[in-house]
């Protein structure tokens, strides 16, 4: 069946190439990212043909590293699609013929390579200084995707092992020495830059003041090293379960957790969208109408801060827009 469509927006199809990703784009160019999340895996396939030129395939000399040399074929990229082959079998085999077209393929010659594991996940791109990591004013980034293979997968997880907690480091790419290959050196900072905007701030000894008079508790210790804590995403749909936050200090025993602040980066945020921060005692039904709101903060609320007891979590509120809010416990 055909039908007519107009020239608008509404009628643009999408395709895979509209979302934004971090490539490094010529010669000697930097980039300053941080890392969101864990990456996503899967085992691909790149696709390629022979070029074929007035009818003939088109070849080159290649050496070897003994210093011999071959003859093989000039080819082109065609794509790079995902293997269909069992996750397990390609772990411990390279191929699976019985599963995936494009293995059994890489199977009876050379024409098609056996797959190759590649990661990508979400970052956050800092706009910098041109051939520079240093961060450009006004401070602005972006949410790309990044594309890698298993060599900057084992440098993350060595990255993760010596220094922790990617998300309060950035990584600072490049210069950039091939952009077709994308190849470039990576490197880990002291602190995220992000960090640097509020933290400041947050961690003054006037905020930590503040803080102690708002809820009652004398002596409060800011935790510098946010164990546990830093920058966090839930994207449409995702939640956080109930749950209950760790009291002592994982790496400092003798510190016990009595404050909680959570900092809302969502601007005009709707009450129907949901996603209100909730407390509530566990021995209560949470679908009973008499508990349903036991505590709710709606979504015009910019900042909480949770008091820890034994068995009780009481919230105080501050807003942009309010300087207390009722307090029904």
């Amino acid at each position: 069946m055909a039908g007519r469509v107009t020239f608008t927006e509404d009628n643009v199809k999408s395709t895979q190439a509209d979302f934004p990703k971090l490539k490094l784009q010529k010669n000697g160019d930097c980039a300053r990212i941080l890392v969101l999340e864990d990456p996503l895996a899967a085992y691909i396939h790149d696709l390629k043909r022979p070029r074929i030129v007035n009818g003939q395939p088109q070849t080159k000399v290649e050496e070897r590293k003994d210093g011999t040399t071959y003859t093989d074929y000039v080819k082109d990229f065609i794509s790079r699609p995902l293997c269909l082959g069992d996750e397990g079998i390609l772990a411990d085999r390279g191929l699976d013929p019985n599963h995936c077209p494009a293995c059994k393929l890489a199977s009876q010659g050379d024409m098609v390579d056996p797959p190759k594991r590649r990661f990508a996940m979400n970052v956050l791109q800092y706009v910098t200084r041109p051939g520079s990591t240093d961060i450009a004013l006004p401070f602005q980034v972006s949410c790309v995707v990044w594309a890698f293979t298993d060599t900057v997968f084992n440098k993350l997880v060595a990255f993760k092992k010596e220094h922790g907690d990617l998300r309060v480091h950035d990584l600072l790419l490049g210069p950039c020495t091939n952009p077709a290959f994308q190849k470039f050196d990576i490197n880990i900072s002291t602190k995220a830059e992000w960090l640097a905007l509020e933290p400041d701030e947050l961690q003054s000894p006037q905020f930590v003041r503040y803080l102690e008079c708002l809820s009652g508790i004398d002596n409060l210790v800011v935790d510098t090293t946010l164990e546990g804590a830093g920058l966090h995403q839930t994207r449409r749909g995702g939640y956080l379960n109930v749950h209950a936050d760790f009291t002592v200090h994982p790496k400092r025993r003798t510190w016990r957790r009595r404050l909680n602040l959570l900092l809302f980066l969502n601007e005009d945020w709707q009450d129907e969208w949901g996603g209100a921060l909730e407390l509530w005692n566990r021995w209560r039904a949470r679908e009973a109408p008499q508990y349903r709101e036991y505590y709710s903060i709606p979504g015009w609320q910019r900042a909480a801060v949770a008091v820890v007891y034994l068995g009780l979590a009481a919230a105080l509120t501050v807003a942009m827009s309010a300087s207390y809010v009722e307090r029904n416990l």
